[in-house]
């Protein structure tokens, strides 16, 4: 094996119960990560929010101080993680077998 060569290691971040999602919305970004929230939030779900014009970097989680932010934009994730099929963020090597992407998505080009 080429020890030069980059290592590509597959940690499991999707599926029911460890699926980590994002938002971006203007300055704000939201990350929830834990169980699917297709459903909603659980307990075991642990939400993030950045201020990525202050903080590029993401080091200050401010959900605490910008709690309508964090609903505001919850919402939205947990409609657009509805479009999407049960195990949807697989790693990019597997494919799923009988994916058909649903009517409302759609890829614009310029």
């Amino acid at each position: 094996m080429d020890e030069s060569a980059p290592r590509h290691e597959q940690t499991p971040v999707s599926g029911p119960a460890t699926e980590r999602v994002s938002i971006v919305s203007g300055r704000w970004k939201l990350v929830i990560a834990g169980p699917d929230i297709r459903n909603g939030l659980t307990g075991a779900n642990r939400t993030m929010l950045y201020d990525i014009r202050r903080d590029p970097n993401e080091t200050q989680d401010v959900a605490a101080d910008r709690r309508e932010v964090v609903r505001e934009l919850t919402t939205k994730l947990i409609d657009y993680r509805n479009l999407q099929i049960p195990n949807a963020i697989a790693p990019y090597d597997v494919e799923v077998e009988g994916f058909v992407p649903p009517k409302e998505w759609k890829i614009e080009t310029p």
